[in-house]
């Protein structure tokens, strides 16, 4: 009896932050197949490098559900937008001075 790695395909999800804020924790999806019995995935996903506004990959890094299963994963992204920014201008004033000549 020949018993196979049962298959699963996990997927990213799109995950955003503001620029200088703490990255959310990377999550997933099981988008096909099931974990049988207690079995769980473990390990995390890694995003590219960067604390730039721009958009990053969200890869595999090391997640495993044990030899028992095959993954395919699917890669997602990660975005970080620019903060918002308020600048409001300090009130001045300004006093004249009338000089008058003898």
């Amino acid at each position: 009896m020949i018993i196979e790695q049962a298959q699963l395909t996990v997927a990213a999800d799109t995950l955003s932050k503001i620029y200088g804020e703490v990255d959310p924790a990377l999550t997933y999806t099981i988008t096909e197949g099931n974990l049988y019995g207690e079995d769980s995935l473990s390990g995390e996903l890694v995003r590219s490098p960067g604390e730039d506004v721009a958009t990053y990959a969200i890869s595999v890094g090391v997640l495993t559900a044990g030899d028992n299963y095959s993954i395919t994963f699917v890669e997602g992204l990660f975005t970080i937008d620019q903060a918002l920014l308020t600048v409001t201008p300090d009130s001045l004033s300004k006093t004249m001075v009338k000089l008058t000549l003898n």
